[in-house]
């Protein structure tokens, strides 16, 4: 629900919706492309802090896309905990 206020709301509040970009998604991308930087996505492999942060933020929308748009979509969409410990 908030993420869907944010959405609806952001151009009319852009500071708003920076800071939860910078203080949500942003943290995490930025870790998990701190973590493939540092181990890379298989041992040996060094990318270079571009690549790293595109994976970063692939991987993140690849875990999002399944359900968040559907969400944001229909008020009734809603998972089970098992669909959510599956997902």
């Amino acid at each position: 629900g908030l993420f869907r206020i944010l959405v609806s709301e952001g151009r009319k509040f852009p500071a708003m919706m920076e800071r939860f970009l910078a203080s949500g998604p942003e943290r995490v991308r930025a870790a998990i492309s701190a973590y493939l930087m540092e181990r890379g996505p298989v041992e040996g492999l060094k990318l270079s802090r571009q690549d790293a942060d595109f994976l970063g933020a692939s991987f993140c929308d690849m875990l999002r896309a399944t359900h968040q748009y559907r969400a944001l979509a229909s008020p009734t969409y809603v998972l089970t905990e098992e669909q959510q410990r599956a997902h």
